[in-house]
């Protein structure tokens, strides 16, 4: 008879998330155990399985051998295993913890709302939530330290797969007094020789110029900020026009200057939102939750209208 392997689900557990971290002391501090209980745990692990998991680096963390590797795929099937099995024999509602990221830009439009639906709808769950610009994405999804990340439809490569829920509309933004800010859309060619303050934030701004490259249009981008805020304020005092995928319900920016948003026209310049997640990974329960719930606030903000700038597929 085959030896059966004496080790526990909370040593396979301290193992997985000490090498996403690569750290056993950010594994302790995240799941609120001892330093020595973790480091502890792996050891009794890597003797059960009579193989080293982790190389310990004196002040740079740890990182995976090629058993550690190979092990830490089937402990991380083994932990969604156990998850399901807990959730299928226990009570109709879920519950434990739940991970999800926003995307920077999303979050100050739709994190609130999403967070008080989610846990209305699933009161015994304990959900963290994350603020992620693009480009830590894919890299959090990998590591888990999120699950799922309600983004654009960004190219994050073959990691990640991508699940639509809406559409944004583009519009571009100008001040009160600008001579577009009257009319009822624009176009893109209108705005090739206008001054454009860009939202700088890696992907985003690369969707926001490739489409004016797919027209062959050269923009004139007179200023760049990371800061979403930052963009508006300086378009609602003269200095150039912004395009953007979500529009306030009010006009007014922080520093009391009006923002006139106006819809683009142009066929094709629409945004996916929706929902990332690891394209090999098999969502939970709670995750299908998750994007259940934010299909479902998606529907219900657009046929409400209660937010500008988003079209249900």
């Amino acid at each position: 008879m085959k030896k059966v392997p004496n080790f526990s689900i909370p040593q396979v557990m301290y193992f997985c998330r000490s090498a996403e971290l690569a750290s056993m002391s950010a594994a302790a501090d995240e799941l609120n155990v001892a330093q020595s209980s973790i480091s502890s745990a792996i050891a009794q692990l890597e003797k059960s399985l009579g193989s080293r998991l982790l190389e310990r680096k004196r002040a740079k963390g740890v990182i995976l051998t090629e058993s550690g590797r190979r092990f830490y795929e089937a402990g991380l099937a083994l932990l969604q295993a156990v998850d399901e099995a807990h959730e299928a024999v226990g009570s109709d509602e879920l519950s434990g913890r739940f991970k999800a990221g926003c995307f920077v830009t999303l979050a100050q439009f739709w994190l609130a709302r999403l967070v008080e639906a989610f846990e209305l709808s699933f009161p015994e769950i304990q959900l963290t939530t994350k603020e992620i610009t693009a480009g830590e994405i894919a890299p959090m999804l990998v590591r888990r330290d999120v699950e799922a990340v309600v983004s654009y439809d960004f190219d994050y490569g073959n990691e990640v797969e991508f699940i639509p829920l809406a559409t944004a509309t583009l519009y571009a933004a100008f001040a009160a007094g600008h001579p577009f800010a009257s009319r009822s859309s624009v176009r893109l060619t209108d705005l090739a020789k206008e001054p454009m303050v860009l939202l700088d934030l890696g992907k985003s701004s690369n969707y926001f110029l490739s489409i004016f490259r797919q027209r062959g249009i050269q923009p004139n981008v007179r200023y760049k900020f990371q800061s979403f805020e930052a963009v508006r304020s300086m378009v609602a005092r003269g200095h150039g026009f912004t395009l953007l995928n979500h529009a306030p319900l009010h006009n007014l920016t922080n520093d009391g200057y009006t923002l006139v948003c106006i819809p683009v026209e142009d066929p094709g310049v629409e945004l996916g939102i929706g929902v990332v997640h690891l394209a090999e990974q098999v969502l939970s329960s709670k995750a299908n939750a998750f994007v259940e719930v934010c299909r479902r606030e998606f529907e219900q903000v657009h046929s409400s209208g209660l937010m500008r700038g988003t079209v249900n597929f």
